[in-house]
């Protein structure tokens, strides 16, 4: 069930927003720009419930149903893409649906702070390398899971 937290479309626009401005960084920072002071960092003192160290996925930190729950959709998209563009289209796709869908239960699961970021950086520094067939498998698996994907295309 761990693997499947995601943050709701309302946390995304509020909570996650509130902590890139603490953090001195904008609405206009791409995702990349995000991961070491807001991804990891507010995860890094957070048990990782698939690892058992200290050092989770950004979501294992997060908490309240209108905050976090079981992934409704994936996002497909870039980290280069801002979070407050994410956001936004994000916000506009749950008021633009048929019937419209509340933000506080859409649950969007994102590789960025879905993914334990802590992980990935340690293997990088070891010099592990992940196969591509081990990524295929892990994100086929999710999207299979989880059942709707939404990509975001961006200029």
């Amino acid at each position: 069930e761990s693997e499947r937290r995601a943050l709701s479309v309302h946390y995304i626009n509020g909570g996650f927003i509130s902590l890139v401005e603490k953090e001195g960084l904008s609405r206009d920072t791409p995702i990349y720009g995000l991961e070491e002071k807001v991804i990891r960092g507010h995860s890094a003192t957070t048990c990782c419930p698939r690892y058992g160290c200290s050092g989770s996925a950004f979501v294992d930190a997060i908490i309240g149903e209108d905050n976090v729950g079981p992934a409704t959709h994936m996002l497909s998209y870039t980290w280069s893409y801002r979070i407050g563009d994410i956001a936004d289209t994000l916000m506009k796709w749950c008021g633009s649906a048929k019937p419209s869908l509340d933000p506080k239960r859409v649950y969007v699961w994102m590789c960025c702070v879905c993914v334990n970021q802590h992980w990935v950086r340690q293997a990088v520094r070891s010099g592990q390398d992940v196969p591509f067939e081990e990524f295929k498998r892990v994100f086929e698996g999710r999207v299979r899971s989880i059942g709707r994907v939404l990509a975001l295309m961006m200029p």
